[in-house]
């Protein structure tokens, strides 16, 4: 099992750490995998994710309500992933 950090990490994401806080932002969410979850990965150009390592989750900005479940399902993805690992 590896944790969410780890997995991000591994696909080229780094850390940014500022005022206490530590934080991946992930930009391109094609970097994480939004093909697996979508049928239109390009509609997602404008979707911005960061994790939030010290409280172990994810938030996003720049997404339509109707996105919203497609963001969540590929979260899920990820955490799967570094359970799975």
């Amino acid at each position: 099992m590896k944790t969410v950090e780890a997995i991000l990490l591994s696909k080229g994401l780094k850390v940014w750490e500022k005022n206490g806080n530590k934080r991946i932002y992930i930009n391109d969410l094609s970097a994480i995998g939004i093909e697996k979850v979508s049928n239109n990965p390009k509609g997602y150009r404008k979707v911005t994710m960061v994790y939030d390592i010290l409280a172990d989750s994810f938030s996003w900005n720049g997404s339509t309500s109707s996105m919203d479940a497609t963001i969540k399902e590929l979260a899920a993805l990820i955490r799967t992933e570094a359970q799975e690992a």
